[in-house]
């Protein structure tokens, strides 16, 4: 009999410091403020299907690119064709860059391949009507997308050789 009293008596205990626990524990919560920064990360968007955007010019004749400061010939300027497809709920203030090496003539062009050719030849990115520095950002609101355009320029007054030409950069988009 004395060994069940003993043991009632230590629950009794137990409950007894259970109790007094969350009383001192609420009274220092109530002596802290917690601060909580969060940051919400929407979906990015995905341009054009994760696939590479190709812009043909197909055969130029040399004597028919303008110059870089001037309008190059509308004859070769082509549409830059892309999809870009945002998340639902995702900000419609956007923007967007297109990344690149500039053109040894002119740093908001973009420099062409192989060297001997970029000396003197670089596409210009325009949108609509305007030309597009590269390395600059461009606001929009989706979905409304930029409507981008390519066309080849050179250095003024140079004589451009016949020959392939290529040319890269990265396309980013971001919310404002």
């Amino acid at each position: 009999m004395n060994e069940t009293l003993c043991y009632r008596r230590t629950v009794c205990l137990l409950c007894g410091l259970m109790a007094v626990v969350p009383l001192s524990a609420r009274s220092v919560t109530d002596a802290f403020f917690v601060s909580v920064k969060l940051t919400v990360v929407v979906e990015p968007c995905v341009i054009n299907n994760n696939q590479p955007i190709k812009v043909e010019f197909g055969d130029v004749m040399t004597s028919q690119v303008g110059s870089a400061d001037q309008v190059g010939s509308a004859e070769y300027l082509r549409r830059v064709d892309y999809q870009l497809d945002c998340p639902q709920g995702a900000s419609t203030a956007m923007k967007m860059q297109i990344v690149g090496s500039g053109a040894f003539f002119d740093s908001d062009v973009l420099q062409t391949k192989p060297n001997e050719i970029s000396e003197v030849l670089a596409i210009e990115l325009r949108q609509g009507n305007t030309k597009l520095p590269i390395n600059k950002w461009l606001n929009f609101t989706y979905p409304n997308k930029p409507d981008l355009w390519a066309v080849p320029v050179k250095k003024r007054g140079a004589t451009l050789k016949g020959g392939e030409f290529t040319a890269t950069a990265t396309m980013k988009v971001d919310y404002q």
